[in-house]
């Protein structure tokens, strides 16, 4: 969008200081989803001690257009700012505010003690499907082919969950969950390789529980702490860890 069209939508705006709370409204107008509004706020320099003028962010805006002009690449500056690459706590304000925004997410609010092991979990499922490497990173590419923008924006339009995004499934995350929560005996949040046994009445062996944990199931980079620390509940929930404790029979 033109700077001169990106104004209409700043009119709307009363006063010359923009707060994290109209950023929705000015990232729709940005052809980004709404949710995208407090990553927008801070790509644009706001912070709790240095607001966002109008005019800054209409300058702003024109350098990104200027830079990035295909949407994936530039929803990626927005998010990592100084980098092509995105890791999982980049995603985080993105996945904040939709869990917060969307309207069947909002009972998210009113039971904290699910809200911050969802937003998590949906960050690893995420980031564990989309990325095509070995390195905790998202690339561009790897970005544009989840479809993570057309599907949030699909979501924001019809007010309505994609089932398609596994990420975004409250009922899978619950199961998984609960799973966790009845094998983690010692309440320490991790799941040992004694109580991993524990799954199903032991129906794993030693052989088929080191199956599961390898490489070839997991990121790598986790593989290597598996035995020592154990399993997370984002790992557990993350994908085809849980998937294969669950579904499969691997002895």
């Amino acid at each position: 969008m033109a700077c001169r069209e990106l104004r209409l939508a700043l009119n709307d705006i009363a006063g010359d200081v923009l707060g994290p709370e109209d950023f929705a409204p000015l990232a729709r107008a940005c052809s980004l989803p709404g949710y995208f509004k407090t990553a927008l706020y801070h790509a644009a320099g706001g912070a709790k001690d240095r607001p966002v003028t109008k005019e800054r962010f209409c300058r702003y805006y024109s350098h990104l257009v200027a830079n990035f002009p295909e949407e994936s690449s530039r929803a990626v500056h927005v998010l990592a700012q100084d980098r092509d690459f995105l890791t999982q706590e980049d995603l985080r304000p993105l996945f904040e505010d939709f869990f917060a925004m969307h309207p069947d997410m909002r009972f998210l609010q009113k039971t904290p003690q699910f809200r911050e092991p969802f937003i998590a979990t949906a960050l690893t499922k995420y980031f564990f499907h989309a990325s095509r490497s070995w390195k905790n990173m998202l690339s561009i590419r790897d970005f544009r082919e989840s479809h993570l923008l057309s599907s949030l924006r699909w979501m924001e339009e019809s007010s309505e969950l994609d089932q398609s995004m596994e990420a975004f499934n409250f009922g899978s995350f619950y199961m998984t969950y609960a799973m966790f929560e009845g094998l983690d005996r010692d309440r320490d949040g991790m799941l040992s390789p004694e109580e991993l046994r524990n799954f199903q009445g032991g129906a794993f062996t030693n052989r088929g529980l080191d199956r599961i944990l390898c490489s070839a199931v997991i990121k790598r980079q986790a593989y290597s702490q598996m035995w020592k620390r154990g399993v997370s509940p984002q790992m557990w929930n993350s994908a085809s860890l849980s998937n294969h404790f669950y579904g499969n029979s691997v002895v």
